[in-house]
């Protein structure tokens, strides 16, 4: 489940730029996993504490950072570099959870784009990550299917972001903090995700794609490395995690907090309005 999202982002456009409220756009997360690294060692992310950092560095907590998909350098994304490790674990269940709980309708997580003049390049929408709530019904491939309408959720505050651009279908927000709660084998997790950003791509058919994450504290692990009880999961995370953290996020000195990203895919859905 997706708990909070806020963020501040500077005025791109004046009131007067911006489309009508009711001009909207919405999606439905469909495919959510965390980002992996490809075999050259690179993933997708964003340059979170905007440093270059090489290993052993005095900044970015010496932990090296490496090269996005697109060309982007210091990209900050030490899970991804994990995950492998931990994939040798049943924590390779996770995937399919999380799957499960978007089939089920436990995990809705909605898209919208509002104030809309043009769907592809626009300068001034507002952008809103809602919880949704409803049972989606699955195709024959065993994926969400598209325009379906759900309900906002009233379970939290929805993200609202105003004033932000679509260049060629693309949108990017930062300064993005958001709880995020999976369920990781028996446990259910929330991760407190601080720093963060979000990149997507619209298609014209109101589909989407992407990926998101900020830097997680070393706390919000403590019941996966607490398990004792399932494979070797908790001795893994936590002999994985004791010199991986790669910022600070109180500016003590202290590094308390590693980055974690996730790539999602969603299709196009609308809200039921009262």
């Amino acid at each position: 489940e997706l708990e909070e999202l806020s963020a501040t982002q500077p005025d791109s456009a004046s009131d007067s730029a911006c489309g009508e409220p009711q001009n909207t756009q919405v999606a439905v997360i469909t495919s959510l996993s965390f980002a992996y690294r490809d075999d050259n060692n690179q993933t997708v992310g964003f340059n979170l504490d905007e440093h270059i950092t090489e290993q052993g560095d005095s900044k970015g907590c010496g932990i090296g950072d490496v090269t996005g998909l697109d060309g982007t350098e210091g990209v900050d994304s030490v899970f991804s570099g994990m995950l492998p490790a931990l994939d040798a674990t049943q924590f390779v269940a996770v995937h399919g959870l999380i799957q499960d709980s978007i089939r089920s309708g436990e995990l809705l997580l909605m898209l919208e784009l509002s104030k809309i003049d043009d769907a592809s390049n626009d300068e001034c929408v507002d952008f809103g990550l809602w919880r949704g709530e409803g049972t989606p019904f699955i195709g024959t491939d065993g994926e969400v299917l598209d325009a379906q309408s759900f309900a906002r959720s009233d379970i939290t505050e929805p993200a609202l972001i105003n004033q932000t651009t679509l260049q060629d279908g693309t949108m990017d927000v930062s300064n993005l903090t958001y709880t995020l709660e999976l369920q990781v084998l028996d446990e259910y997790v929330s991760f407190n995700l601080q720093q963060g950003s979000l990149h997507a791509d619209w298609t014209p058919d109101g589909n989407v794609s992407g990926y998101f994450g900020g830097a997680v504290s070393l706390d919000d692990f403590t019941p996966l490395t607490s398990l004792n009880d399932i494979g070797s999961v908790g001795t893994l995370l936590e002999g994985l995690l004791a010199n991986a953290a790669d910022m600070d996020l109180d500016g003590d000195g202290t590094c308390d907090a590693i980055t974690v990203m996730f790539e999602f895919e969603g299709v196009q859905a609308f809200f039921y309005e009262e």
